[in-house]
């Protein structure tokens, strides 16, 4: 089968994609090389013309035993400048290797078959050796398959990796010679496919807060499509802070069963506070939602007995946990407040002498009497 003929079948394979390949992994693209070389830092035996397996024509680059050393390793034979152009964001499911090989003065005693079978990444050989252990055949015109749509051999691999100049292959065989046999692997052809899925954004349909009586936010969200993101959190800032992380969740199979999805903060300190959520897509990108904002209303507030002689009680909701306490002596006090109901606190006063006392609580004052 010549390259024409396989460019056709690829083209209507492409076409046809849709309707039978992975639905992760359907988009790829097939290309040969533009840089080769013959790379002794392994094997004794060199592939002469090594760029003749820029293409299936006939024109072989080739590796040989020699008399005075019959059997070992040829040299690597490079391949690099595929001229990728992946799109940024996408995720790489798999790379598929084809490599046309053919091999001369075989016999029972004396073959070929391969030694290293790797890829480059950014010129350095890396990831799994997919060499199989199969002898070569004498017959030309037949492509060796290594890898597929799901195999990203033992690596990982980014858009700007595969796309990258020295993205490529590097390919070793063996030689097992006799005196009367002496060998030669041949190759015309490599070409890679590269297989990835192009991620879209996360689309967050919905995103509010609402402020409920005792000083909570409820905040209510939707995506369009959560299985296209890692993890999300909730994110919250009030006066003078940066933004907080107060929830985080990773996402999975069994998250996400619901369009509609939510969170109550129970612990604001603060009357106003604004929130987002950031998530963290499959491709590793960061993305916001737009921002919202939850003031909560200064309720009034309700203290008795007043007055009072060792305890009295506030009726409201209370935005901390302790409330401040001053006469007109110019004394201070911080009194710690206790929940003993909804909205119901009890603050112990014994400790504050006899008189009048202004009480500061969501900075409202509040004169009492101390008995």
């Amino acid at each position: 089968m010549n390259f024409a003929t396989r460019n056709w079948i690829f083209s209507l394979f492409f076409f046809l994609s849709p309707f039978f390949s992975n639905s992760q992994c359907s988009e790829m693209g097939t290309r040969s090389g533009s840089v080769f070389s013959s790379d002794n830092s392994i094997g004794g035996f060199a592939f002469s013309f090594p760029g003749n397996v820029l293409s299936n024509d006939d024109n072989l680059a080739s590796a040989s035993a020699i008399l005075t050393v019959l059997s070992g390793h040829t040299n690597y034979l490079k391949a690099s400048g595929f001229g990728f152009t992946i799109p940024a964001g996408a995720v790489i499911c798999g790379i598929k290797m084809e490599i046309e090989k053919s091999a001369t003065g075989i016999g029972i005693l004396a073959w070929v078959e391969d030694y290293s079978v790797r890829l480059m990444k950014a010129g350095s050989i890396t990831g799994d050796n997919k060499a199989s252990g199969a002898n070569w055949s004498s017959t030309e015109n037949n492509y060796s398959s290594y890898g597929g749509i799901t195999d990203n051999w033992g690596s990982t691999w980014t858009p700007t990796e595969i796309n990258d100049p020295g993205f490529g292959i590097a390919f070793s065989a063996h030689i097992t010679g006799l005196i009367t046999l002496l060998p030669s692997a041949r190759v015309d052809h490599v070409m890679i496919t590269v297989y990835y899925n192009l991620v879209l954004p996360v689309e967050i349909l919905s995103f509010t807060a609402k402020p409920l009586h005792d000083h909570s936010a409820v905040l209510q969200w939707s995506f369009g499509d959560p299985n296209a993101m890692k993890e999300f959190s909730i994110q919250r800032k009030i006066a003078g802070s940066d933004w907080t992380t107060i929830h985080s969740q990773t996402v999975n199979d069994n998250s996400f069963n619901e369009a509609k999805y939510s969170f109550t903060d129970k612990d604001c300190p603060e009357q106003e506070a604004t929130y987002r959520i950031k998530i963290m897509e499959n491709s590793g990108k960061i993305e916001y939602s737009k921002i919202v904002m939850v003031r909560w209303e200064t309720h009034s507030l309700q203290l008795y007995p007043n007055p009072a002689s060792d305890h009295f009680y506030i009726k409201g909701a209370l935005v901390n946990n302790f409330i401040t306490c001053i006469n007109s002596a110019g004394l201070n006090y911080i009194l710690p407040v206790q929940r003993v109901g909804a909205d119901m606190y009890k603050t112990n006063i014994q400790k504050l002498s006899k008189g009048a006392w202004w009480i500061k609580a969501n900075d409202k004052w509040i004169l009492f009497q101390k008995q």
